[in-house]
């Protein structure tokens, strides 16, 4: 009597497993997309922070070796004050030199850009009428048009720009000026046996960056 009701018992009990197999499996990928699609969103919204962030930190890399040579001779702070100085009237120069000319020569090529697609359209249409109608001709002279007010918004571009630029400049003098307590925060967070190669690897960290800053300023000028 027993036999065949446990025979007929096997059958639902693996069609349970089954199934609850597969609500699991479903209910992984469901929760493993959410947190995908979270994570990428989250990443778009950050990306300019942490870009901040990550200049910043190369910058005080770049700038600390000279930071802690004027260090030995004066306070700090005022070490600190100085190499910001320099850079500031640097980049001051620079600027001045270079953006109001590119400002205004861009503006200008945006507000002909019209008159430029309009000419474009009928020196096509002078060539072969028949070429006018072409969806890639037809493409091609709206992008120009459309080119125009982009150009035209380039200097909030630049006041971003130069917004991003400053705080890149506050965060690094803050980390100059605090290395020391950054450091120990940092090395607070791992077990003391671990705090030496954690500091070296940071040292390391620091070195790498820098110099990769200081080589493509170097380049910069070279090449300008």
């Amino acid at each position: 009597m027993n036999g065949p009701e446990s025979r007929n018992n096997g059958p639902s009990v693996a069609n349970l497993s089954y199934t609850n197999v597969w609500w699991l499996l479903m209910t992984a990928m469901a929760v493993a997309l959410i947190v995908g699609l979270g994570a990428l969103q989250a990443i778009r919204l950050l990306a300019l922070p942490l870009a901040i962030l990550i200049f910043s930190l190369t910058l005080a890399a770049a700038l600390h070796p000279l930071v802690s040579w004027l260090e030995q001779r004066m306070p700090r702070l005022l070490a600190i004050v100085l190499v910001y100085l320099l850079m500031i009237v640097l980049l001051a120069g620079l600027i001045w030199a270079i953006v109001p000319a590119l400002v205004a020569q861009v503006q200008g090529l945006g507000s002909l850009i019209p008159d430029l697609a309009e000419r474009a359209r009928e020196l096509i249409d002078r060539w072969d009428g028949s070429v006018s109608g072409d969806p890639f001709t037809n493409t091609l002279i709206s992008q120009l048009s459309s080119l125009g007010p982009a150009l035209l918004r380039l200097p909030l571009t630049i006041t971003s720009i130069l917004s991003g630029i400053f705080l890149v400049l506050f965060l690094s003098f803050y980390i100059l000026l605090e290395v020391s307590r950054i450091q120990g925060f940092i090395l607070s967070l791992f077990p003391e046996e671990r705090r030496a190669h954690v500091d070296a690897v940071l040292i390391a960290m620091a070195q790498a960056m820098g110099g990769y800053f200081r080589g493509v300023v170097l380049n910069g000028i070279i090449v300008g």
